[in-house]
This record gives structure tokens, C-alpha cells and sequence, in this order.
């Protein structure tokens, strides 16, 4: 780890000494708190919170969310702040998101079928302090790098493959196991509390190549390492020996185990994501702009448009056409509000996003 956190480091060091820069002088303390969740299956809320059980499902293959919460000050282009995070990502086929849904909402499973089984999991809870660099170029360039100095406090990671096929009276297949955790929810194991430690860096530029046009683009996670030295860990197989259907053809799980528990190092990486934006000014007081954000292997395309209502004031609106997702915002020299949905309940949003920033200049 040591090697790579100087590897970072050197990154910034070549951005501290490009030529040519100037350094911003003015004083800034900030609040920000950025919150997004996308769900491909069932609104956000019927999975994160009432923890799956709804009417409504849609197969999909992904659901995560993605939460940031922020204060710190930037002087001189150096940025310090404490950072606490909420990250939940799951991936699954098909088949997995149906079995669960039909679990949870006491569904009758279609029956003399085979289900393939495939679940990864990563959640994590981390609070720590992030130090940054800003780097303007040439007045209309700028660079920032941060890094994020984290400790883990909960977490869950790793995953689920295997087939199963129902039968009319019967359950038959082989589930294989393995994943790290601090509390075991699955197999109710009962754990030594354990923590880690670690890092994420960011980078991101900015280019202005003329007084209509603009391009931006940030690496969130860019690389990233949380190490837990005594992680909690299962690797089992389960076997349906003792798996059937219950008289309402519900599964009846009694699996048999067999495998390990134990204690392991461990480390976690976040998801990477990705932003790029290209703007153009129509005019004076309207810019039109084109944006891409990519978590991990899923892509969001989108529109907005952006009118300015004095020096002060501006509201903007966006469609993302791969989310079907609505944004409004409005924003002043001093803070942003920024709400995302895909639908006018938010109970019922499958895409749900809010961002509010508030800075002030000394």
C-alpha cells in the first residue's frame, strides 16, 4: 500500500509542478452533502429500506447507491475536510433478483425451471479527512487532486454463483459462498468487531478552450484501498439436501453447509465512476451542456440547459435519457440544491438524486 500511496503522491507532486501555475488566493469554507441511488429492479426505498418487500419488479442486473457527506475549507488551493461515506452495490442476474423478490413478497416461484444464481455484493461505511490540491493553468485550466484518508466501520463484500432448478415437490442445486462482513446477517455467525483502514483518490480537470465552449471530466475512486487485517470471512457450499417447498410452493431453506469460518486480510476498493461533461454557451445568459457518468459498468447519458437569471442567480434543468430521470436545479454564488428523480412520488423512484452545497468566501 505504501508504494502506491507514493505513486499518488508523485501524481500530485508533477501537478504542483507544472509551469506556468497559478495558484488560486482566495479562502473558501464549504458544506456539501451528494446523495444518488439508481435501481434497475424496484424502487429505491422497497429495496434499501423496506428491504425488498413491494409490488413492483422489473428484473434488471444492478442497484447501488452512492452517498458523500462533506465540511472543509480551501486556502490557497490547498483543500482540507473530514468526508463521510455510504456505499451500497450490488450486481445479480436475472434470476437471483426474481428468487429474492419472490422470498420476500411470498410469491410462488414458477416451478420445473432452473435458476442461475450469480450476486455480488460491496457496502461499505467510512468516515475520515480529505486533502486536496487545486491547480489553475494558464487562467483557464484547472487540475484537482484529493485524497481521501478513510476508516471502514461496516462493511460487506464478495458474493454468491450457483443454479438451482424447482421442481413440483422438490429444490435441487449447489450455492457457493464467499464474502467478508463485519456482521453476519446471512448465517447469523457471531463475530470479533473489526475495522480498517484506508485510502480513494480523486482527480479531476476542467478546460475552458474559449468563451463559448467548456470541458470537464472527474475520476471519482479513481483508485482506491481500504485494508482490514482480521476480516470475518464464509467460504461454503450449500446443498439443497434439506431445501424444499413449503405447502404454499414457497422455498423452504434448510440448507447443508459445508466450508469454513475464519479470519482473513482483506481489502475493499470502491467502485470506480467516471464524469464527463462538454458545455456550450448559446448565449450570454443560456448554456447547453452534454454529460456521461459511468459507476462502475453502468453508463447514464444527459441534457441540460442552463439560464442564467442574474450574476447571482442561475436554474438548470437535465433529462438523463438512460435513467429517464428528470434534474432541477438552482444555484447562487454562495450554495447549490440539485433533486434527481425518474418519477413524481419519490416512494416509487428508481433513480433518486440530491445534491446541497453551501460556500462562503473570506
Amino acid at each position: 500500500m505504501k508504494a502506491k500511496i507514493f505513486r499518488l503522491s508523485l501524481i500530485a507532486a508533477m501537478l504542483l509542478s507544472a509551469s506556468k501555475a497559478s495558484i488560486a488566493g482566495q479562502a473558501e469554507f464549504y458544506l456539501s452533502s451528494h446523495i444518488f441511488g439508481h435501481s434497475e429492479t424496484a424502487p429505491i426505498k422497497q429495496i434499501v429500506v423496506d428491504d425488498f418487500e413491494g409490488s413492483d419488479f422489473d428484473a434488471g442486473k444492478h442497484s447501488f447507491t452512492h452517498n458523500v457527506w462533506e465540511a472543509g475549507a480551501v486556502y490557497k488551493g490547498i483543500k482540507l475536510a473530514v468526508i463521510a461515506r455510504y456505499d451500497y452495490a450490488l450486481s445479480y442476474s436475472e434470476d437471483t433478483a426474481y428468487l429474492v423478490y419472490a422470498d420476500k413478497n411470498e410469491v410462488q416461484i414458477q416451478k420445473n425451471k432452473r435458476y442461475e444464481l450469480d450476486l455480488d455484493v460491496f457496502h461499505a461505511r467510512t468516515n475520515g479527512v480529505k486533502i486536496g490540491y487545486q491547480l489553475d493553468l494558464n487562467n483557464d485550466m484547472r487540475w484537482e487532486f484529493d485524497v481521501s484518508y478513510l476508516t471502514v466501520s461496516t462493511f460487506l463484500d464478495g458474493g454468491i454463483d450457483g443454479a438451482i432448478t424447482v421442481l413440483d415437490d422438490d429444490y435441487q442445486g449447489e450455492i457457493n459462498l464467499d464474502y467478508v462482513y463485519d456482521n453476519d446477517k446471512l448465517l447469523d455467525r457471531q463475530v470479533e468487531k473489526t475495522s480498517g483502514k484506508g485510502f480513494a483518490a480523486d482527480l479531476s480537470w476542467a478546460w475552458q478552450a474559449n468563451s463559448k465552449l467548456g470541458f470537464a471530466a472527474k475520476w471519482i475512486d479513481l483508485y482506491s484501498a481500504l485494508r482490514i487485517e482480521r476480516a470475518p470471512f464464509t467460504e461454503a457450499k450449500a446443498s439443497s439436501s434439506r431445501v424444499n417447498l413449503d405447502a404454499q410452493g414457497r422455498i423452504d431453506v434448510k440448507p447443508v453447509l459445508s466450508g469454513r469460518e475464519s479470519y482473513r486480510k482483506h481489502t475493499l476498493r470502491f467502485p470506480r465512476q467516471m464524469k464527463l461533461e462538454g458545455n456550450y454557451w448559446l448565449e450570454d445568459r443560456q448554456q447547453l451542456a452534454l454529460r456521461y457518468y459511468r459507476y462502475d459498468r453502468l453508463g447514464f447519458v444527459s441534457v441540460s440547459l442552463l439560464q442564467k437569471l442574474s450574476q447571482a442567480w442561475s436554474v438548470d434543468g437535465a433529462y438523463d435519457f438512460s435513467a429517464q430521470a428528470l434534474t432541477f436545479g438552482l444555484t447562487h454564488l454562495n450554495f447549490r440544491l440539485e433533486l434527481s428523480s425518474d418519477h413524481l412520488d419519490l416512494y416509487e423512484a428508481r433513480t433518486f438524486g440530491l445534491i446541497s452545497e453551501f460556500r462562503m468566501h473570506f
